[in-house]
């Protein structure tokens, strides 16, 4: 049902050399049920395929290994007075302080993010990632995976200075309000409108220079232009 009705979303760039075509589909991790289902095109671009790769195989995650990953992380944790602004938050937000207190503080931020955005009907839950694992997985296509825990671990944190500061920011931002989830939302709700206007565009045999101009921008917002 949900896979029939959804509809084409997001951005699908398709490359080719040397007689071999690869596809980048652009993911969120965060996502509406209503965007999490790839839309025709997608899905005929998955039936072409013969290999899928993702940042990690969410199926084949060990919970053991994941813990003791987060536990090595966990130790280089000392900024007490950013922890108890955690614990604040996490209070706030009716977070579990037990279910994520071993963790590295800016998984402990990023829980509490997903706290908030669920209150936006923005769930990790729906993150499109999983959902295109699963249809690669019933499909018995193989996965690649890019990466792991650790390497993401190591992006994340950085230096410890650098993942105090991204720590820090994200803790200011959201002991003001809303105004990181509203970010968020925007960005989301602007990448609705501008596909509704696209293909309404590709439908008609128009190009809507505000179109390929927004969709610009948003590349720009979520990680920079692809090179």
């Amino acid at each position: 049902g949900l896979v029939k009705q959804a509809h084409d979303h997001g951005f699908l760039w398709k490359v080719s050399k040397q007689g071999r075509t690869s596809y980048l589909f652009g993911t969120v991790h965060v996502a509406r049920m209503d965007v999490a289902f790839p839309g025709p095109k997608t899905l005929g671009v998955l039936g072409s395929v013969d290999t899928v790769a993702l940042e990690l195989n969410p199926f084949k995650m060990d919970p053991e290994a994941i813990r003791a990953t987060l536990a090595r992380y966990s130790k280089q944790q000392g900024d007490t007075g950013l922890q108890r602004r955690l614990d604040a938050l996490e209070e706030r937000e009716c977070v579990d302080p037990e279910a994520v207190r071993k963790t590295p503080d800016i998984i402990q931020a990023s829980v509490v993010l997903m706290a908030r955005l669920k209150r936006k009907d923005l769930f990790n839950e729906w993150a499109v990632d999983p959902v295109l694992a699963g249809m690669a997985t019933g499909a018995k296509l193989p996965i690649v995976e890019l990466e792991d825990l650790e390497l993401q671990l190591k992006a994340l944190y950085g230096t410890p200075e650098e993942s105090r500061r991204m720590v820090q920011g994200m803790v200011e931002s959201m002991e003001k309000g809303d105004e990181a989830v509203d970010v968020g939302v925007r960005l989301h709700v602007a990448e609705r409108d501008l596909e509704e206007r696209a293909v309404a565009g590709r439908a008609s045999g128009d190009v809507d220079p505000e179109v390929q101009a927004g969709r610009s921008t948003l590349r720009e917002h979520r990680g920079g232009r692809l090179r």
